[in-house]
């Protein structure tokens, strides 16, 4: 920094403010980016599983009353809208049950398992709307034999399965949340680091900077005003390739070449008065003319 000119020593405190700052900017900017994937992730994957495991509860919720209340019902006509209200909810649940085949984005073990579960129960209910749809009372019996026996153990399966992968979401929502909020408190305490740092590197540099500017202009002030008094024996102790530094050298120079002639001049004079006859048109030789009548009255006296 000493030998650095004083626009040298300017722009780099300048610049060490100002890279603290966009790396202060950019950590932030790298935590906002994260954060927001990961919430686009939760609203578009894990918040969109949520709803579609309860969709899939309710719709097989339904289908399991409707399929009960056709084999209970002996009117004809409240079968036939049971019936239909069974291939509805069954649309329905294969809709939401194909969503994770085609778009979830995450573990597909149980979904897998789910599919599989799911094709078995679907085989077994049709073989219920099979008897139900004859419509004769042994028919119906057969049908609630096969409910109990069959349907009703493939469907606690399945429910086992929803309710493991809808345990599985809820703990990778819990999981991007405690991420998320790690990285916020990751970022919160880097930017309080980043700016203390900053505030150290602006002190050290603004008195770095000073210290190169006042002491040396303080020793320049003191060797003028012994020049200024008469006194060309200066000692400037800055020597630096800055511009005070150039300065503190011409300055030296100055009084070294005063110096120089103060000496001539003294040597004259005390020719002189060793001389009597010696003419003043010696006296042109002495390049200060201040300098060397001030040395002729204290002579004469």
């Amino acid at each position: 920094m000493k030998n650095r000119t004083m626009k040298q020593k300017i722009t780099i405190a300048f610049g060490a403010v100002v890279i603290c700052f966009f790396v202060t900017v950019g950590a932030l900017f790298y935590g906002m980016v994260n954060i927001s994937t990961r919430y686009t992730q939760f609203y578009k994957n894990s918040h969109e599983a949520i709803v579609r495991v309860d969709k899939v509860k309710i719709y097989m919720l339904a289908t399991i009353q409707n399929l009960t209340q056709a084999m209970i019902d002996d009117d004809p006509t409240a079968t036939k809208t049971y019936l239909s209200n069974v291939d509805s909810y069954r649309d329905g649940l294969a809709e939401n049950a194909g969503w994770f085949m085609e778009r979830y984005n995450g573990d597909m073990t149980l979904v897998n398992q789910f599919h599989t579960q799911l094709q078995v129960t679907s085989e077994v209910t049709n073989k219920i709307l099979e008897y139900l749809s004859t419509g004769s009372d042994r028919a119906k019996e057969q049908a609630r034999l096969t409910f109990i026996d069959e349907f009703d153990p493939e469907v606690s399966k399945l429910e086992g399965i929803l309710d493991q992968f809808s345990d599985q979401v809820t703990d990778l929502v819990g999981n991007d949340y405690n991420s998320s909020m790690k990285t916020r408190t990751i970022l919160f305490i880097v930017g309080i680091i980043i700016v203390i740092v900053a505030l150290i590197l602006t002190v050290i540099m603004a008195t770095i900077l000073i210290r190169s500017v006042v002491e040396p202009v303080k020793q320049l002030q003191e060797a003028m005003e012994k020049m200024r008094r008469g006194n060309m024996d200066i000692d400037i102790e800055y020597k630096a390739e800055d511009e005070l530094g150039r300065l503190s050298d011409d300055l030296r120079s100055v009084a070294a070449f005063l110096n120089a002639v103060v000496a001539d001049e003294t040597n004259i004079l005390t020719e002189m008065s060793r001389r009597p006859d010696m003419t003043l048109a010696v006296l042109p030789v002495a390049t200060c003319p201040a300098t060397s009548a001030a040395a002729l009255r204290s002579s004469s006296a």
